[in-house]
């Protein structure tokens, strides 16, 4: 382990430049993320075609520090725009990762459900008697939802519904953006393979990242090594934004501050994350080679009669398949 810190030491290629890039990146996404002071799912909608790109460009511009490259905003644009070819899109594996930390966000909910009324109950007994009721009367007649405001409904039950309703749904959104932080970073680590590749389809990528982190527990172990204070950071900023809301009852508000507190403080660890990242695909690279070249055979060997991929396809795969077994021959040699 030593040994890898060591060499993500080395991958400090251009430190200002580095520094400078990482201030930008957290900055422009911190204000991003303010979108989400109006609705939370604008946050969700600015991942994909926004934050995600920028988050891209710092990988490779950092990258590029190594070969002697500036940063400038003719190679921040370039690079911004660099992230929508194939196969860069699903650098993040956006929507798997998305899909997956919503059901560790449903698993959350139920459970936040349950430990919010025992913790209601506790806090406001009477008022949560009260909230009882109302529920109970509007499952009987729904067109009350309809007809009332619901603070008018939860009129003499107010503090209870909101803080039953801030501890089901805001524990449960930073315990889902947890696992998706995670998620997008693990799959992060195939940028630097698909910049070696031209016209690969994005899934056998994916599949190839998720075969290797699935069967070398020793790159897992190597990641959360190298990549702890990512994690304690979200921590931090969730745990602290989750007090300090108690006291406002500000669903959308204490959410989006939190993801800007995260950014903002991620300033300090982003340099040091994208050289661990480069240095976890540079030590296991073989196994990502030889992985994606047995997930290109098995995928090639089961379409090669499905009308669904096209002859371009084919020909691009077989291409990519000779290209990944001659450097790996030349390694050998």
């Amino acid at each position: 382990m030593s040994n890898l810190r060591n060499k993500a030491k080395e991958n400090h290629h251009y430190f200002f430049g580095e520094w400078v890039l990482s201030i930008l990146v957290c900055l422009l996404c911190g204000a991003l993320v303010l979108s989400g002071l109006i609705d939370t799912i604008f946050i969700y909608l600015l991942f994909p075609f926004l934050i995600a790109p920028i988050l891209f460009l710092a990988h490779t511009i950092c990258l590029s520090f190594k070969y002697g490259g500036e940063l400038s905003f003719k190679s921040f644009f370039k690079n911004f725009l660099l992230f929508f070819k194939n196969p860069n899109y699903g650098s993040f594996n956006i929507l798997s990762s998305f899909f997956r930390s919503l059901l560790i966000y449903l698993v959350s909910f139920i459970f936040m459900g349950v430990l919010g009324v025992i913790i209601t109950k506790n806090v406001y007994p009477l008022e949560f008697d009260k909230l009882l009721e109302t529920v109970e009367q509007i499952l009987l007649d729904s067109t009350l939802i309809y007809e009332n405001e619901l603070s008018e409904l939860f009129k003499d039950c107010l503090d209870a519904y909101n803080l039953y309703l801030y501890l089901v749904s805001v524990p449960s959104l930073l315990i889902q953006w947890g696992f998706f932080i995670y998620y997008i970073s693990k799959s992060s680590i195939s940028i630097y393979f698909r910049l070696s590749l031209s016209n690969v389809p994005s899934q056998f990528v994916r599949r190839m990242v998720n075969r290797v982190f699935y069967r070398n527990r020793q790159l897992v172990i190597d990641y959360f090594s190298l990549n702890f204070p990512l994690f304690i950071i979200y921590a931090f900023v969730a745990i602290a934004g989750f007090v300090i809301g108690l006291f406002y009852y500000q669903e959308a508000n204490i959410l989006a501050f939190i993801l800007v507190a995260f950014f903002v403080l991620f300033i300090f660890f982003m340099p040091f994350y994208i050289a661990n990242m480069e240095t976890l695909f540079n030590e296991y690279e073989p196994m990502f080679k030889e992985a994606f070249i047995n997930v290109s055979k098995e995928a090639f060997a089961r379409f090669e009669n499905d009308p669904s991929l096209n002859e371009n396809e084919k020909e691009q795969l077989r291409a990519a398949l000779k290209k990944d077994e001659k450097e790996d021959d030349d390694e050998i040699k």
